[in-house]
């Protein structure tokens, strides 16, 4: 903790810039990203902590909740600051849901379910999708020649 507080004790410049930041925090702002969060229908990972004092469990569940394709992976004896608290079962569950196959990910306007590589053909150009593997490598249409990412 004391590496996350010492620039704001010590720096005046760190507190002057933290005072403009909390002054320009508009809710607006997140009721709007919140509204536009209902149209992501890509797979979500929400790893929270089993402890968390500040952020209780109900907020995630509330959150994976609104959206089509999330998922709420606790982490046990963690708090607030996951990543310092326990590191390897956050890379843990993030490398286990990045294995994942790449299932089914969106409801196209007929009604009809499309697969990540129906969505991809449809919109970038080809792609090659492992679904064994969850791996998905992507030529777009863009340019000329191949141009690939995975």
């Amino acid at each position: 903790m004391e590496s996350y507080l010492r620039p704001g004790r010590e720096s005046a410049g760190v507190r002057r810039d933290l005072r403009k930041f909390l002054r320009a925090v508009n809710p607006r702002y997140t009721i709007e990203a919140a509204e536009k969060l209902k149209a992501f229908d890509k797979p979500v990972l929400l790893p929270w902590a089993a402890e968390d004092k500040l952020f209780p469990l109900d907020y995630p569940r509330r959150f994976a909740a609104a959206l089509p394709n999330a998922r709420v992976e606790v982490i046990p004896n963690s708090r607030t600051f996951v990543p310092e608290d326990q590191p390897e079962a956050l890379a843990d569950a993030i490398a286990s849901f990045m294995r994942e196959p790449a299932a089914v990910v969106a409801q196209p306007r007929g009604g009809q379910v499309a697969s990540v590589e129906t969505n991809i053909r449809r919109t970038a150009g080809h792609a090659d999708v492992d679904n064994d593997r969850g791996h998905l490598s992507m030529t777009t249409g863009r340019r000329q020649g191949s141009s690939r990412r995975t």
